[in-house]
């Protein structure tokens, strides 16, 4: 019992007590190795439950000091180069610069601003999805029309890089029931990676089908540089984008997964990326066949 008491203090609470049931053994004594021993099991255990708060704490504490890192690099670059464009423009004496500079300057600050304001649009999406405060209205949605909209979303990029998007959706008159805004976003995003990702003049399929027990499943595909197996679950976290040398020039927040995902949550689907390395990356969304709308109204019936 000492012995016992004495390892307890040098912070051994592992330490288990034989209870002796020898007749000679007075009960008190007895009862107070089994107590011992349940006091023993309770500071082991309130122990542990403090480490694990503690490396839950630091953790939060090294996110949040990335995530304040990010964010002051996301705004500082484009905010260095709207800066340093407007100089050039302001200081210029008339006629020092010519058209084409001008023109040129002035396209490296509209997209830095541009990208300002994605990025900002984009934490403040992910800030109201964390709090629980982002509002759903579910309507009738036909799929295509949401693909559709995405393509234009992304027509000047698509158009530049010159990306072939090849849709395949064999039923045109598709419907979901849907928060539209949070249905085009999710395709939008998904896309957006999609491109980012890819060479020029390759190609992207997007697909819609009929999946396992009446579900309907959209994939994004393309054929960009991929995703290590070991760095798809990190990829879904705010700011953590693909550790690959080939896409240190890829411009993005590092929020787009993340969104993603927490939308699909919300609307009660399911959301899956698959990957191999150096061959591309396809991302699936998966939509509950309750959430399908029948095609009594079809526009092919109007």
């Amino acid at each position: 019992m000492i012995l016992g008491t004495r390892e307890v203090a040098r912070g051994n609470n592992n330490i288990q007590l034989d209870v002796d049931d020898n007749w000679r053994v007075p009960r008190e004594f007895q009862d107070l190795q089994e107590r011992f021993n349940v006091m023993a099991k309770a500071v082991a255990r309130y122990q542990e439950e403090e480490r694990r708060n503690r490396e839950t704490a630091e953790a939060e504490t090294r996110h949040k000091m990335e995530y304040l890192a990010n964010l002051g690099h996301e705004l500082k670059t484009p905010l260095n180069s709207i800066l340093g464009f407007s100089s050039v423009l302001k200081q210029a004496k008339p006629g020092s610069v010519n058209e084409s500079d001008r023109k040129e300057f002035l396209g490296h600050i509209e997209k830095s601003a541009s990208h300002m304001l994605g990025f900002i649009n984009d934490l403040v999406d992910l800030n109201r999805l964390e709090m629980g405060i982002h509002q759903l209205q579910f309507e009738d949605i036909f799929i295509i029309d949401a693909i559709r909209f995405c393509q234009a979303s992304h027509r000047k990029e698509i158009e530049r890089r010159q990306i072939d998007i090849r849709v395949m959706c064999p039923d045109r008159e598709m419907k979901v029931k849907a928060d539209e805004r949070s249905f085009n976003q999710i395709l939008i995003n998904l896309v957006s990676n999609a491109i980012k990702y890819s060479p020029e003049k390759s190609q992207i399929d997007i697909c819609v089908r009929s999946g396992a027990g009446g579900n309907i499943e959209i994939s994004v595909r393309d054929q960009g540089i991929g995703i290590p197996e070991d760095q798809i679950d990190e990829i879904m976290l705010p700011f953590k984008r693909v550790n690959d040398p080939n896409a240190r020039d890829v411009q993005g927040t590092g929020l787009g997964l993340s969104i993603v995902l927490k939308l699909t949550r919300l609307l009660g689907w399911e959301f899956r990326i698959e990957s191999e390395y150096g061959f591309g990356t396809t991302a699936f969304v998966t939509i509950p066949k309750e959430q399908l709308s029948s095609n009594e109204n079809s526009r092919s019936a109007a």
